[in-house]
């Protein structure tokens, strides 16, 4: 927990606000409308940004426009993901995606403060530049279980 932050407080912040985070790259579309946020970048077909992030659909129009989500990643050839958290609707969103073959996975999400950590040793905090994307990318990738050089030149391209 962060100290002085509610429940809610901390799902705002980092998953919330965390739904806006993602690179404006030139290819990069972003639909919103209410209850809809979606990311389509053509240019980057090994399924990061191409999400639908947020989705509180009414319960009689889901399967139209999940249907409709899906066959355009796919009439583009992307791989996409579609996040269900607990402010999706309708409320059986996961079993409905299920049932066109999407497979769920969970997400997990990190809040501290942003106060300056402790002195550690053991600690080295490094910016990432030039000079070190390189581990940067190869970090990421491992850790996401992402391709390595599709990785890298996305973070180039940032």
């Amino acid at each position: 927990m962060v100290p002085g932050w509610s429940e809610q407080e901390i799902f705002n912040e980092a998953i919330v606000t965390a739904r806006r985070a993602f690179p404006r790259l030139s290819d990069l579309r972003v639909i919103e409308r209410p209850g809809w946020l979606q990311i389509i970048t053509p240019s980057v077909t090994t399924g990061s940004l191409n999400e639908v992030l947020w989705s509180a659909l009414e319960a009689d129009r889901a399967d139209a426009i999940i249907d409709a989500a899906i066959a355009e990643y796919r009439g583009l050839g992307l791989k996409f993901r579609w996040c269900v958290g607990p402010d999706s609707a309708p409320a059986d969103l996961g079993e409905r995606l299920t049932r066109r073959g999407l497979m769920g996975s969970l997400g997990r999400a990190m809040a501290r403060s942003t106060d300056a950590p402790p002195e550690d040793p053991a600690i080295r905090i490094t910016e990432v530049d030039a000079t070190n994307l390189d581990v940067y990318s190869q970090v990421t990738a491992h850790g996401w279980e992402l391709e390595r050089a599709a990785t890298a030149a996305l973070h180039a391209r940032m």
